[in-house]
């Protein structure tokens, strides 16, 4: 199923639901948010020390559950464009994606900068980086972030 709108349509709309989302979320700090595909599972936090840095604000994408019809088009990709592009507005610096379960996207996060922190976990703390530890990181869905 195509857009039922034109491609500047539909980056004006998607731009919009972006702003909202990142204005709703300086009161609420987590959401279900429903886009014209679907929804998403986002939350605000404050990461310390996790990146290296201390007090990075980070918009988490937890979830995304979208129709059917609207997978594999890019939709996802366009949506975490615009938050890149207006997140630093809203002071976040960090961009994280949670629980990856599509392997194409995956790939397509890490050709876009996007670092796994299973493999920053490792380079940063190898000392505690035990057999088990690296187990249940390697056994779990990957999550990905970007500075932004």
């Amino acid at each position: 199923m195509e857009d039922v709108y034109d491609k500047e349509t539909t980056y004006e709309l998607r731009k919009n639901i972006v702003i909202t989302i990142l204005k709703t979320l300086e009161n609420i700090k987590s959401n279900w948010f429903d886009v014209p595909e679907g929804q998403m599972y986002i939350r605000s936090t404050k990461r310390m020390d996790l990146f290296g840095k201390s007090n990075n604000k980070t918009l988490e994408i937890s979830n995304i559950s979208f129709y059917e019809h609207a997978r594999g088009k890019g939709s996802f990709r366009h949506y975490l464009y615009l938050f890149e592009q207006e997140s630093p507005q809203f002071n976040y610096n960090v961009i994280l994606v949670e629980q990856i379960i599509n392997e194409r996207l995956y790939q397509f996060l890490k050709r876009n900068n996007y670092r796994d922190i299973y493999e920053l976990t490792l380079l940063k703390y190898p000392e505690i980086m035990q057999v088990q530890m690296l187990e249940v990181f390697q056994n779990n869905t990957p999550n990905v972030y970007k500075f932004i």
